[in-house]
């Protein structure tokens, strides 16, 4: 009877009986009674091959057993194109998301063929399934690539998934239980294939890796092909489909060099033709032999097919596209001298004249000095700037030697030109013959324009080579007394330099290669030596420069100090400037800065000298010597070179004597002195004779006399003290995250730190952590560190109307921030900007400074008054212009009455509409209120007080009452003077309008 194969679809293991699922869809009752071995169990999905019988009842299967034999195995095998399936319940238990169990049942396609293959194989000895796969595939008789390939994808899927054993009997008797590898019996599987597979499907199978386990690796497959060797012919037979990726593979299987040369060769064979794609395919796979002894043999071989290609071809050699197509080709795809040997061999085969015309075309190759020179009348400008250096130097060489040069300006102006004119001429080969100052010229032209400090200029000038050196430049500049004649043939060097490269030939005039016909030398040189205009505008200072630039810092310093005294003036205002400038030099070296500024103080007029003083170039100058000089200095600097005197005070307090203060009395009277130097020296001389501030009827006197100097000038004291830069508010900070920041205190003032150094006025100042010490302008200062934490929130309110300096006063603490605050205009200010400085800190200096630095006691709440009485002063200054002219108003009248000796003004131009028009100025007497009133903009209250226009106030019962008392103590009050007798009414009837409640419109002065 014919034997089915099938699955247990159920069975009923109480009953005995179940149904099996065959191959050709349909159920077949089964019986345990059938089974030729009884198992204990029957299970769902097993499979299991039997014999049909039919009875009264219908079919049933008989002689039922488990897959075990060889043709059990064909059967199955035959199963794998066709894979029928066979639906079976199969019940479900899992869990759900919440960890509770549920069973389910679902019906799932289970292939016979999966089923039975393992089922059969997974206890078989490796071996005997080896056997079983390679007698199943010689069987099958497989005739297509596909369905080779085909079979061995399966053969590795069914193998990977079952784990195999073999069981061996030691000497003892014991069983020896042993896992053998997948991939061992794969590799044993298919090398019984291949030696089955017919030579027409091999390489198929090697190209595509049919006979390598998935995902196999190098050591694997070593180990395969030793036990299975592709034969060579297949790789012959196939080589055009043979690309440097499977060369790579063949050399990986077994270094089978011999092979891939064999099939390398045959390509060039078939390669009749210069087509670039085909070339560079060979080429690549020339390319994997590289470490091989046929990589060079291989390679001259594909080149030389190449030249026999182009050789074949010997109509097209004269026409150009050809020739350069084969040259492009050359280049492209040379290795080493290949592309020089090739056109070697082409050389050798072209006439001379076609070989000259190529040249000249595509510059094909270097040629020599006897080739140009047999071709010299055919030279273009391009030929000749493209011929080699050997051939340039000797035509350089003997186009000099017709120069009869003779160290003239003129000879040089030739030898300009042949060096320009010629490429890779280098003026060292003559340079013996030059005269120093030629070569020094060179030299310096070069450095010039290699100089980054002079990038305006363009980078691609040529250069000169010569082999004069900066020592030479140095013992040329001791010879000299000026540097006019050097200048001079720097100048023209870069004049015949830029004539040169705008020059357009002529053609018509051009009977050479050169671009200068000899009547266009001629012609430039003879008006360059006329002209006394150049495009390069270098000065003796640039001269400087340019030396230092090759020098280390020590020798910078000697070289300067040679050079400046002889060559340059100093005095010069540009020239000072610049040398200010040439610090540069001497960056990150403070102790040669400051050695050359030294230097150039002792080489300058007085006027210099305190300029590099007050800007910190210098630290030393006599004291008489800067007070004399602020007599005549410009009004602009005065206050700073002051400044500038108490820095050298400060640092030194021996500079404090009698004749210090008499020179200080000479200059307060000195009229030519502007208002804020005048009125500090008044005070410092006051403070020190009668230890008080002086008072602002003397201020005044001081402002009339510089107002009767120039009505021109817009007074004000804007130097004197510390400005007010707005009022501080702090609090608590909202988030209170507080951030640690360090700080270094230098002489009681806090500079913030980044990077090892502290910024004073825009100058980094490096930190010396070993001895706590800084330098500072050439003068080291110790200082102490400290960390803060910020928990503040900070706001700046700006600056209050009226305030030009800061007058806060009465220092108090604020118990919930535990910080010090300060009154500013009836407001608390808690960063006021009175601060005492240090004496790097000189341009920060204000009258207190002045003040404790030499030392005088003073009191101070009576500075703080004083601040307040400026603040006042100019105030009041602020309304001096006159509203007709612009100019300033002078003193008209003095007062009886008034804080101040001078309140009513007048305009002295006779032109102006406002000529000796009377304005009444003073302050509000509300002290809450800054403002100054001015009688040009208010009307006068029914008192004759006048009426403020910013807080309507006018006049009070203290101030009609002070006023009259003022008159009475001076014995000043007449009983007959109308203003006096008014003035007594209203002192009688308490009229003051402050008092009443009365308010007034400054307008109209009239009562509101």
């Amino acid at each position: 009877m014919k034997q089915s194969l099938g699955l247990i679809k159920w069975f009923d293991n109480e009953k005995g009986f179940g149904r099996i699922g065959t191959v050709d869809g349909t159920d077949i009752f089964i019986s345990i009674n059938q089974f030729t071995n009884r198992p204990s169990k029957v299970l769902k999905a097993k499979a299991i091959f039997f014999e049909i019988q039919e009875d009264k009842k219908g079919k049933k299967a008989v002689n039922v057993s488990d897959p075990e034999t060889y043709d059990h195995f064909h059967y199955i095998m035959s199963l794998e194109e066709s894979n029928p399936k066979v639906s079976i319940e199969f019940t479900i238990k899992r869990k759900s998301r919440w960890g509770n169990e549920y069973i389910r049942k679902e019906f799932r396609d289970s292939s016979i063929f999966n089923y039975a293959i393992y089922q059969l194989l997974r206890n078989k000895d490796p071996e005997e399934v080896k056997h079983f796969f390679v007698k199943n595939y010689e069987e099958s008789h497989l005739d297509t690539a596909e369905s080779i390939k085909k079979r061995f994808q399966t053969t590795r899927e069914i193998i990977e998934k079952i784990s195999f054993k073999t069981i061996k009997i030691d000497n003892e008797g014991n069983e020896i239980v042993k896992e053998v590898s997948s991939f061992e019996i794969i590799n044993n599987i298919f090398t019984g294939y291949l030696l089955k597979t017919d030579e027409e499907y091999l390489f198929e199978i090697w190209r595509q890796n049919d006979h390598y386990r998935k995902q196999s690796n190098y050591l694997f497959n070593k180990i395969y092909e030793e036990k299975f060797s592709f034969p060579e012919k297949i790789f012959l037979d196939n080589y055009k489909k043979i690309d440097r990726n499977l060369i790579h593979k063949l050399l990986l299987d077994k270094q089978r060099e011999d092979i891939c040369s064999n099939i390398i060769s045959k390509k060039i064979e078939d390669y009749n033709e210069i087509v670039e794609t085909t070339y560079i395919d060979i080429k690549l796979c020339i390319n994997e032999l590289l470490q091989t002894e046929s990589y060079s043999t291989l390679n001259e071989s594909l080149f030389k097919k190449n030249i026999d290609i182009f050789f074949k071809e010997k109509s097209k050699w004269k026409e150009s596209d050809y020739f350069n197509t084969f040259l492009n080709f050359l280049s492209r795809n040379s290795v080493g001298n290949q592309k020089k040997h090739a056109i070697d061999v082409i050389n050798q085969n072209l006439d001379d004249d076609t070989i000259f015309k190529y040249w000249q075309e595509f510059k094909y190759f270097s040629p020599s000095k006897d080739f140009l020179n047999k071709h010299l009348e055919k030279l273009t400008h391009h030929d000749f700037i493209n011929a080699p250096s050997e051939f340039h130097n000797e035509y350089f060489l003997n186009e000099y030697n017709k120069l009869n040069f003779d160290n003239s300006l003129l000879s040089f102006c030739n030898l300009l030109f042949l060096v320009l004119e010629i490429p890779d001429s280098q003026v060292q080969n003559v340079e013996d013959e030059l005269n120093e100052k030629f070569t020094t010229a060179f030299w310096l032209y070069n450095s010039y324009y290699s100089n980054d400090n002079y990038n305006n200029y363009s980078k691609v000038h040529f250069n000169f080579d010569v082999t004069f050196s900066k020592e030479n430049v140095k013992e040329y500049l001791n010879k000299v007394d000026n540097l006019n004649e050097i200048i001079y043939l720097i100048k023209i060097i870069n004049e015949i330099y830029i004539i040169y490269t705008n020059h357009k030939p002529n053609s018509s005039n051009l009977t050479t290669f050169l671009r200068f016909s000899q009547e266009d030398k001629i012609r430039t040189v003879d008006e360059l030596l006329k002209t006394s205009k150049y495009s390069l505008d270098i000065r003796t200072i640039d001269i400087l420069k340019i030396i230092l630039t090759h020098y280390d810092n020590e020798e910078k310093l000697k070289i300067t100090a040679d050079f400046i005294p002889k060559f340059i003036d100093p005095n010069d205002d540009n020239n000072f400037k610049e040398l200010i400038n040439s610090e540069d030099f001497f960056k990150n070296d403070s102790k040669n800065r400051n050695s050359y500024f030294k230097c150039l103080s002792e080489l300058v007029t007085v006027p210099k000298k305190i300029t590099l003083w007050c800007n910190d170039y210098t630290n030393e100058i006599e004291i008489n010597t800067a007070i004399e000089f602020l007599k005549e200095c410009p009004d602009n600097i005065q206050f700073n070179t002051l400044k500038k005197i108490f820095s050298s005070i400060h640092l030194n307090k021996k500079l404090i004597t009698t004749e210090l203060y008499r020179h200080f009395e000479d200059l307060a009277n000195s009229t030519t002195l502007n208002l804020n130097v005048r009125i500090a020296l008044y005070v410092l001389n006051t403070l020190n004779a009668k230890n008080q501030f002086i008072n602002d009827k003397t201020i005044f006197e001081l402002v009339s006399q510089r107002l009767n100097e120039n009505v021109n000038e817009l007074v004000k004291i804007d130097e004197l003290l510390d400005k007010c830069t707005g009022r501080t508010w702090k609090s608590h900070s909202y988030d209170g995250g507080g951030k640690d920041k360090w700080f270094v205190n230098i002489g009681g003032h806090e500079f913030a730190v980044e990077d090892s150094s502290i910024n004073i006025d825009g100058k980094n100042y490096y930190l010396n952590k070993d001895s706590k010490s800084i330098n500072i302008n050439g003068i080291y200062y110790n200082f102490k560190w400290s960390k803060k934490t910020n928990i503040f929130h900070t706001k700046n309110y700006g600056i209050p109307d009226g305030l030009t300096f800061c007058d806060a006063f009465k220092s108090q603490l604020d118990t919930d921030l535990n910080l010090n605050f300060y009154w500013c205009c009836n407001s608390k200010c808690y960063s006021p900007c009175q601060k005492d400085y240090n004496p790097f800190q000189w341009k920060k200096y204000t009258l207190r400074d002045f003040i404790k630095i030499l030392g005088i006691a003073f009191d101070n709440d009576l500075y703080y008054r004083f601040a307040a009485v400026i603040n006042r002063v100019n105030r009041l200054l602020e309304k001096l212009k006159c509203n007709g002219c612009n100019k300033l108003m002078r003193d008209a009248t003095t007062s009886e009455f008034a804080f101040y000796r001078v309140n009513t003004f007048h305009c002295t131009d006779s032109n102006c509409n406002e000529f000796h028009k009377t304005v009444y100025l003073t302050h509000c007497l509300n002290w809450r209120c800054l403002n100054i009133i001015d009688t040009r903009v208010s009307k006068a209250c029914s008192n004759g007080w006048y009426i403020c226009d910013k807080c309507d106030n006018c006049c009070s019962q203290e101030k009609i009452d002070a006023r009259y008392q003022n008159l009475l103590t001076n014995a000043a009050f007449n009983p007959k003077n109308p203003r006096h007798q008014k003035l007594k009414f209203q002192v009688d009837n308490k009229l003051g309008h402050l008092e009443r409640n009365e308010v007034y419109n400054y307008k109209t002065g009239e009562k509101k």
